[in-house]
């Protein structure tokens, strides 16, 4: 009798236990922003352009864009597809100021439904301390007039876009050096 109940105890035990062949992961094509569920291992789950959206954990899948590298004067950076992101958070770096003179870095991003026609987006996070009473700080633009590194994220909680770039404009007696990272998670 006892072995039995420990042979059913065991059958219940093993009914329960998920195999990776039962687990599921979120999958999403950046380029249309289709999203779609698929057990983990089926490799097939992948064709027509799909990646891994949510690992299992929640784990969010990213890529990293350099729009400007080392550039010292006012520059638009080409343009990378964001279609299909969730989060996205833009680095922003300037140093090579000297002591001598003063100079200021103003970022805008642009976004664009099309590809072809871009507009300045106004609802810029900014990295700045707010107490529990207050809202999140939309900006935008960005104007940094040290070295520095700042951090901004672009609010998608509301809008999805195809494209986006970033201009830098470089006022002021002495030149800097910018570079502007993008993280984007999907």
């Amino acid at each position: 009798m006892k072995k039995l109940i420990f042979i059913i105890i065991l059958s219940i035990f093993f009914a329960n236990v998920a195999t990776a062949s039962d687990r599921l992961a979120t999958l999403i094509n950046p380029l249309t922003g289709q999203t779609k569920i698929a057990k983990v291992g089926d490799r097939s789950a992948f064709a027509g352009g799909f990646v891994l959206k949510t690992k299992v954990g929640g784990s969010l899948n990213s890529n990293v864009f350099t729009l400007l590298n080392g550039v010292s004067a006012s520059t638009t950076s080409d343009s990378i597809e964001i279609a299909g992101a969730s989060k996205l958070t833009l680095g922003l770096k300037v140093s090579n100021l000297g002591a001598s003179g003063k100079a200021t870095s103003t970022f805008t991003v642009l976004v664009s439904v099309d590809g072809i026609n871009y507009a300045t987006f106004n609802k810029l996070l900014d990295n700045v301390t707010n107490t529990n009473a207050q809202n999140l700080t939309r900006i935008g633009s960005k104007a940094i007039d040290s070295n520095t590194t700042s951090i901004i994220s672009v609010d998608l909680s509301n809008d999805i876009f195809k494209n986006l770039k970033v201009v830098d404009t470089i006022t002021g007696t002495t030149t800097s050096i910018v570079t502007v990272k993008a993280l984007l998670g999907y």
